[in-house]
């Protein structure tokens, strides 16, 4: 709870002076304070045993929102991209200038002090819910194929408008900055009503794709529109945004600011827009997705290959790792794809991870134009097995049970690799190896005896042209 609120408890409990509950609040080291982001200097107060009792990400968005809106808009940012984000999409989705804007702190500010927080943490470019302030449910093969049905829409978007004449053909920009600030497209307009004698306009937009969105969703994008029409000088703008299942209030509000609201259906029609929601519905529901027969799965690269051939390209290494478990799932009913664990000091992605009441396997997939070389063996041993079995040690549903370790290549292994891996499975007793090659690939796929199973191996992920 906020500071304030846990001193008037401890004065009304305790019939205490005020200034000394404040104090005892303030001095007590059991409690755990986040500063800095609440107004009147409150702190939002934990206990170390709330990390594991509760989602504390709940209490602290819902506290940062009544008393530190500004910096709310990054965490809900994080939440409606699955709890994982690059930088320059979260950028896009927090009404922080990227650039030094006069009465505004800049993202990179922010950003900062929720790493110091230690809300936020980050590897290479992306940004994530820090441990404890997350349900640990993190998908990372959601996210990155959500980021990418955005990116492709985007560019099907700009299509668009270029074709139309809306913007000029070589301007339209994605994650481009306009107004000190980030936007998922930019392009300057010459249309009659929208330049300003020989200056051009400009059009704006942003996606959001995925959820249901309420109208504190939208807000960050209302805002950040005001932000640039609120320049002396500033060009005329037309601002979208590109959304599929948006709130009746967040839809009236949108309208009322002047905002086109892009529908993905009423943009690129019905029978694309439902390819991108059966996709999304896969990865919502993993369970559900890879149970009974693999055929939704196969219909649906199916149709992504006739209305979206730049995305079923881009999503290939995410598909091939649903694929891998619809055929691990037969023998291990629970099961999860793109699990995160977290050691102490880090994290690690597991592609496959399923079990039954014997096993554990966990399974790493790759969909790759080259064959997987020596190094990235090494690192499998050296790196991704240690973690994974230090973490089913944690578990006690799992620490008995046999422990396979798998490694799924489409492109097969280098002949160091291979025997690397060969070695590997030989001398080790703790575990099991197993390793997959396009061969060892399709003889599972056949064993199915399924056709169409097989066909799409063939003809989607061994086709290395894709």
């Amino acid at each position: 709870m906020m500071s304030s609120a846990l001193a008037k408890h401890l004065f009304t409990r305790l019939a205490i002076p005020k200034n000394t509950a404040s104090q005892q609040v303030s001095r007590a080291k059991e409690i755990i304070k986040i500063k800095g982001f609440f107004s009147s200097q409150q702190s939002f107060c934990y206990l170390e045993s709330h990390k594991k009792n509760r989602n504390l990400y709940d209490d602290l968005s819902k506290a940062m929102f009544d008393y530190g809106r500004k910096y709310w808009y990054c965490l809900n940012a994080i939440r409606l991209n699955n709890g994982m984000i690059s930088r320059t999409e979260l950028e896009c989705y927090t009404n922080y200038p990227i650039e030094r804007l006069k009465g505004h702190k800049p993202f990179s500010d922010i950003i900062s002090e929720f790493i110091k927080a230690k809300i936020i943490t980050y590897d290479d470019d992306y940004y994530y819910l820090a441990p404890g302030f997350t349900d640990n449910s993190l998908n990372t093969v959601k996210s990155r194929a959500i980021s990418q049905i955005k990116k492709t829409v985007l560019n099907d978007f700009a299509q668009i408008i270029k074709n139309i004449g809306l913007v000029s053909y070589n301007t339209p920009e994605l994650f481009a900055e306009y107004g000190k600030f980030r936007w998922g497209i930019k392009g300057a307009s010459y249309v009659k009503g929208i330049k300003t004698d020989s200056k051009p306009g400009f059009i704006i937009a942003d996606i959001l794709i995925g959820n249901p969105f309420y109208i504190k969703d939208i807000e960050f994008f209302i805002r950040k529109t005001d932000h640039v029409l609120s320049f002396s000088k500033a060009a005329r703008i037309i601002p979208f945004l590109l959304i599929d299942n948006l709130d009746s209030e967040a839809l009236d509000e949108l309208k009322k600011k002047g905002i086109v609201i892009g529908f993905i259906g009423e943009l690129f029609g019905e029978k694309y827009a439902n390819a991108l929601n059966e996709l999304i519905a896969l990865l919502n529901n993993v369970g559900a997705s890879l149970s009974g027969t693999p055929d939704k799965f196969i219909k649906l690269i199916d149709e992504l290959e006739v209305y979206n051939q730049t995305l079923i390209h881009n999503i290939k290494g995410s598909l091939f790792e649903y694929f891998v478990g619809y055929i691990i799932q037969r023998d291990f009913r629970n099961i999860d794809i793109g699990r995160v664990i977290y050691g102490e000091k880090d994290k690690h992605e597991i592609d496959v991870f399923a079990y039954n009441d014997d096993a554990v396997i966990i399974a790493e997939c790759k969909a790759t134009k080259s064959p997987i070389d020596s190094d990235a063996i090494t690192h499998w041993q050296r790196n991704v097995i240690p973690h994974v079995m230090d973490y089913i040690k944690t578990q006690d549903i799992l620490r008995d049970k046999k422990l396979i370790f798998e490694y799924w290549s489409t492109s097969g292994f280098t002949s160091d690799a291979s025997q690397r891996l060969e070695d590997f499975k030989n001398i080790t007793t703790a575990f099991i190896v197993d390793y997959y090659d396009a061969d060892a690939i399709k003889e599972r796929v056949k064993n199915l005896k399924n056709k169409a199973l097989s066909t799409t191996l063939n003809n989607y992920f061994l086709v290395s042209s894709l």
